[in-house]
């Protein structure tokens, strides 16, 4: 099923297709940050036949993405810049999750392989440290992926200055790995995949942070 907020952003997308504001190919790149295999059926209702075909095509290549180092917005806009949800203000703190040892990987390691990811998306925007540290210039405007994960990138500037912590099912994975795979290889995109799941990043940076609480 569509929840009411992917129902709202199919109808806006497809007003316009309905005002040939937006071609077919160009509607069918939008809806790709709406359509997925568990809700596809429930979209068919709002297409009109000449998309149904090329938007199956297109949802079942999508390949499920999970996200990290998506931040609770402090004084600024959101970090995620499509779908403004009630969830952007789930995601955990980074000044609540610095780690108050030794990094529990090997921290340059970790930083590395975020810099080496490829482009997922590009934003207009660029982003800012929640810290306030104000070294806006590395933070930079694109979401960055290795084809199982998808961040920001600026993260890196978060571990490496701020030793953030970060799930161990990634750092384990980016410090033995040492950079993604090459760049000839076939990694998602935003303009296929659409919004990455936040589920996982949201529920570790609450478990962790409750952890640190009790202390």
């Amino acid at each position: 099923m569509l929840v009411e907020e992917e129902r709202k952003e199919a109808e806006r997308i497809l007003k316009l297709y309905q005002r040939q504001i937006l071609n077919g190919t160009e509607v069918i790149h939008r809806l790709g940050s709406v359509a997925r295999p568990h809700n596809f059926t429930a979209l068919l209702a709002e297409l009109p036949a000449e998309l149904i075909e090329p938007l199956r095509i297109q949802t079942l290549a999508y390949r499920p993405v999970g996200a990290i180092g998506y931040w609770l917005p402090v004084g600024y806009a959101p970090s995620r810049p499509t779908f403004r949800r009630p969830s952007d203000c789930s995601f955990p703190d980074p000044r609540l999750l610095v780690c108050s040892g030794s990094y529990p990987e090997n921290q340059q390691a970790v930083v590395a392989y975020l810099r080496a990811g490829h482009r997922y998306a590009e934003w207009r925007g660029i982003s800012y440290c929640r810290f306030g540290c104000g070294n806006e210039a590395v933070m930079g405007s694109r979401c960055l992926t290795d084809g199982q994960w998808v961040w920001p990138e600026g993260l890196p500037h978060y571990v490496e200055t701020h030793s953030v912590l970060l799930p161990h099912e990634f750092t384990r994975q980016a410090a033995s790995n040492g950079s993604p795979a090459p760049l000839n290889a076939d990694f998602p995109r935003y303009e296929t995949q659409g919004e990455p799941d936040y589920e996982f990043w949201i529920e570790w940076g609450k478990a962790t942070r409750q952890f640190e609480e009790k202390q």
